[in-house]
């Protein structure tokens, strides 16, 4: 999953990325309040993105974007229309417009929400805005420094650019926060090398026997 081949990756992280995407759709929770406005402004957001996700199943991402963008005419700082139409328009290809609404969401919440910025960071590494991406994933891990799965594709994004210092950098900051796994190890290893700090040797123990 964490292929440093430039080709094979790029391929395989797009893909990875469009599953996810169309995973992550109508999975923003609905906030409950004591306030009758606003659970009936709820209620009609609700309806809007089971109206607009039916388009999206089925591929038709055209209709359900005119949803979304309607929708924010009346509700512009809602923040799961927002976070859907992001990923709507990466769905249908249309990366600058995903990566603008993205960007907009992760303003109005002071970029202190993982979801919405692992989001931003997915469909930046898909559009190969890596700078964007990295700067995301980076901000992630402020927020989750123990988030893995964030921390080896930004690892793996260091590798692709040739930067294997701070891949390995990274990789030490997950031992030192106890994340171990076969998989750091190895890692770990291998960047030992290629960043210029040792032979992989010792690391590579450690995988061989970890269980």
């Amino acid at each position: 999953m964490y292929t440093t081949c430039r080709g094979r990756g790029v391929h395989r992280r797009r893909g990875h990325i469009r599953k996810v995407l169309a995973l992550c759709l109508l999975s923003a929770v609905c906030v409950m309040s004591g306030c009758s406005s606003l659970a009936l402004r709820n209620e009609r957001v609700d309806r809007i993105l089971v109206e607009a996700q039916a388009f999206v199943e089925k591929g038709e991402y055209r209709p359900a974007l005119a949803i979304y963008e309607s929708a924010l005419t009346e509700y512009p700082r809602q923040t799961r229309l927002l976070y859907n139409l992001g990923l709507t328009y990466a769905l249908s290809g249309d990366f600058a417009s995903s990566l603008g609404t993205l960007d907009t969401l992760n303003d109005l919440t002071a970029h202190g929400n993982v979801k919405y910025l692992k989001a931003y960071g997915g469909v930046a590494a898909a559009a190969m805005e890596m700078e964007i991406a990295i700067d995301a994933w980076l901000r992630v891990l402020e927020l989750d420094p123990v988030d893995m799965d964030t921390r080896m594709r930004l690892i793996s994004a260091y590798m692709d650019s040739g930067d294997f210092e701070r891949a390995y950098r990274s990789a030490l900051q997950a031992y030192g926060l106890k994340q171990y796994s076969k998989v750091l190890f190895e890692k770990l290893s291998e960047l030992e090398v290629s960043s210029g700090n040792g032979d992989g040797v010792s690391w590579q123990l450690i995988a061989d026997t970890y269980t």
